[in-house]
């Protein structure tokens, strides 16, 4: 077990998780508590801008296909969108489960279609 967590891929899981969660973090800040604070907004939108560059070179330095980073350029949209403030704290909950839920599909795709993809 000590020797698959050196491995590439798995660190390239645990880098993109923790690039999303950061993420969802910072937007739901500056949607509930930091609503007030431009500063967190300012922050919230440079990371959603950032986390598909980084996801991209994480996936190339690693051999993995691309295809991680289509939740992440979603997720730009989402930052864009979601900053109605008629929301409340549950809709905001929502839509960050359904994003964080589309990373991790794309994360773990069926071993057929992640084959599929390989071989391209």
């Amino acid at each position: 077990m000590a020797d698959a967590i050196g491995r590439p891929p798995v660190l390239a899981a645990a880098l993109i998780t923790a690039t999303v969660l950061i993420g969802s973090t910072l937007h739901v800040k500056s949607l509930i508590r930091e609503r007030h604070n431009p500063a967190y907004a300012r922050t919230s939108r440079a990371c959603a801008l950032a986390t598909p560059v980084l996801v991209a070179i994480v996936c190339s330095a690693t051999g993995i296909p691309w295809w991680p980073v289509a939740p992440f350029v979603l997720l730009i949209a989402r930052v864009r969108w979601a900053h109605l403030p008629a929301w409340r704290p549950a809709r905001i909950g929502m839509i960050e489960l359904a994003g964080l839920l589309s990373v991790a599909a794309a994360g773990f795709p069926h071993p057929v279609v992640h084959s599929a993809l390989s071989r391209r």
